[in-house]
């Protein structure tokens, strides 16, 4: 019943975001009324820009504050004249797409665009912000141009276009991508110390009709405890893996594709796991509207091997399970908030009853003026701990999270609100006393 909840729940939100946008109520008591837009448009003052970066993670508002100075940043899209929604996704070259959507409201309700910007992979910040604002300045020609300074506008490009065909441009790694990773922490006082490393290797080819992603990697995790009466304590988590994912387009909504994949964890008691699933996927949107909607339904049926560090509880050593998975996905980034979604369940096919349902959620809306409201979580049903070792699990071990205890379910849940009053513009950028990402020290 709970699963069934859950799944209603995503259909109600699928069908809230396909809903249109409702039309935009014009500028307060004293602005122009909304002309037609085959009509003369004039602003009798500079055009009020929301830029919403809540689905993107590289902005910087400050920035597009101090770099476009002709409009009036407002910090809420119910007083703007244009709200820019700025989302964006990975590329297969490790770079990221953005896509900014420009609404227009009130004066300009339907006068809508979008624009696109792909960032190189390991791109400087600096690189990023100001692809982005050359994006938006282009975007909001159109509207800055019905404003006071529309006159004063100029269009200029930095040399000669030349017309003809353009050259192809040969890849040599044919796409390919490989990334190499290396991380260690190390520090302690005087009663303890701890040190964990943790490396991995990874390659990855993404064109329209593939997507291919291989990976490996380990952890070593290690804390040590003096009690200063002549005892000590150590405690030591390793682990590793190794991933394999490939999937072919089947058109706008179909995808089929595989998984495989070995891993080895103290944790959970593997000495080593192999796993291989065959998998079809079918979004109810077109893939290419993956920044501001998705909708995915999942389904892999596949095989299991597990060899254990230790006997489990139900006197196993090794074995070998089939097993099939079912996965539902909602994410829908819109003007009114961002909504995400997720279920999924998987079973043991020769012991049903064994598996796992594990479904999240969050929900952040801009309820009205300056009201936003923050909500999510997520619960798991747990029925498949067929790895843990045979007997009680020494309370030092569970305690520093070396050991996993049984357990039939986990949750969590956040929830927040926020109400934004005052002037409406954000134009001024000061960063004293803003520091320059250090700590600050305060004295009593």
């Amino acid at each position: 019943m709970r699963v069934r909840t859950v799944a209603l729940s995503v259909v109600t939100l699928t069908v809230w975001m396909s809903l249109p946008v409702a039309a935009q109520p014009p500028r307060p008591p004293g602005g122009p009324p909304p002309p037609p837009h085959t009509g003369r448009l004039a602003l009798p003052g500079p055009v009020r820009v929301f830029i919403d970066c809540s689905g993107y993670w590289d902005c910087d508002s400050a920035y597009f504050r101090t770099q476009i100075t002709y409009v009036d940043h407002v910090r809420d899209r119910e007083v703007a004249d244009v709200h820019v929604l700025v989302t964006g996704q990975s590329t297969g070259s490790g770079g990221s797409e953005a896509t900014l959507t420009f609404f227009g409201r009130g004066p300009f309700a339907g006068v809508d665009d979008t624009l696109t910007y792909a960032s190189p992979p390991n791109a400087a910040s600096d690189t990023v912000r100001a692809g982005l604002v050359k994006q938006l300045k282009l975007g909001l020609m159109r509207y800055v141009s019905h404003s006071p300074v529309g006159p004063d506008l100029q269009i200029s490009l930095p040399k000669p276009v030349q017309p003809g065909p353009a050259s192809p441009v040969k890849d040599p790694w044919d796409y390919w991508v490989m990334r190499l990773s290396l991380h260690g922490n190390l520090g302690g006082e005087s009663s303890s110390k701890r040190q964990s490393f943790s490396g991995g290797a990874s390659a990855s080819r993404t064109t329209d009709a593939w997507k291919i992603i291989l990976s490996t990697g380990a952890s070593y995790w290690e804390t040590s405890y003096d009690f200063g009466d002549g005892t000590a304590f150590a405690s030591i988590s390793r682990s590793s893996w190794a991933n394999t994912l490939v999937v072919k387009s089947l058109g706008d909504h179909w995808s089929i594709g595989a998984r495989a994949s070995a891993d080895a964890s103290t944790y959970t008691n593997k000495k080593h796991a192999l796993h291989l699933a065959p998998a079809i996927e079918y979004n109810v949107f077109p893939y290419r509207e993956s920044t501001r909607r998705l909708l995915t339904g999942q389904y892999a049926v596949g095989i299991t091997n597990i060899a254990y560090e230790e006997t489990t509880l139900f006197d196993k050593d090794a074995e070998t399970l089939p097993l099939h998975s079912f996965e539902v996905g909602l994410s829908a980034r819109q003007p009114w908030g961002q909504v995400g979604a997720s279920v999924e369940a998987l079973q043991y096919l020769s012991k049903p009853d064994k598996y796992r349902v594990e479904s999240w959620g969050s929900v952040n809306l801009k309820v009205g003026k300056g009201l936003s409201l923050n909500v999510g979580g997520g619960a798991s049903w747990i029925r498949d701990q067929i790895y843990l070792p045979k007997g009680s699990a020494p309370r030092d071990q569970v305690l520093v999270r070396q050991r996993q205890l049984a357990t039939s379910y986990d949750y969590s849940v956040y929830f927040g609100v926020s109400y934004t009053f005052g002037s409406i513009f954000n134009n001024i950028v000061n960063p004293r006393f803003g520091g320059g990402g250090g700590g600050m020290m305060i004295f009593y």
